[in-house]
């Protein structure tokens, strides 16, 4: 999946049997981004209740 996000392979190009659409990997994308701010504000939260 790493290759798709990166852009290395078409989206055309993903299995053998399923292709993967453009907005596919951009949904993807926006989720995995999201998961990121979420876990790094959660980490800021941490930080503050620890005095860090």
């Amino acid at each position: 999946m790493k290759r798709i996000e990166s852009g290395e392979l078409p989206s055309t190009m993903v299995g053998s049997h399923h292709r993967l659409r453009t907005n596919d990997v951009l949904a993807l994308r926006r989720m995995r981004l999201e998961q990121r701010r979420a876990a790094a504000l959660e980490l800021l939260d941490l930080e503050d209740k620890l005095g860090l």
